[in-house]
């Protein structure tokens, strides 16, 4: 399902909500560098709210905003 959910998107759009840290961060990785390599300004990634959390707290946009901060 996940892989069909991305494919309705636009390429400049990836959706790593639901997904652990380490997949999501795999994910934006990939898409990242195909996206430098195609070219293009910007890469879109939906990373959901985290209500779905142990704690009801966000895990990925956060881990995803250090990450690319570096």
């Amino acid at each position: 399902m996940r892989k069909a959910r991305n494919l309705a998107y636009k390429d400049d759009t990836i959706d790593v909500h639901g997904l652990f840290i380490p997949e999501a961060m795999k994910k934006v990785n990939t898409a990242l560098q195909k996206a430098i390599w195609d070219g293009r300004k910007m890469l879109r990634v939906i990373v959901g709210r985290g209500l779905h959390s142990q704690d009801g707290r966000p895990k990925l946009r956060p881990a995803i905003m250090m990450e690319m901060s570096r």
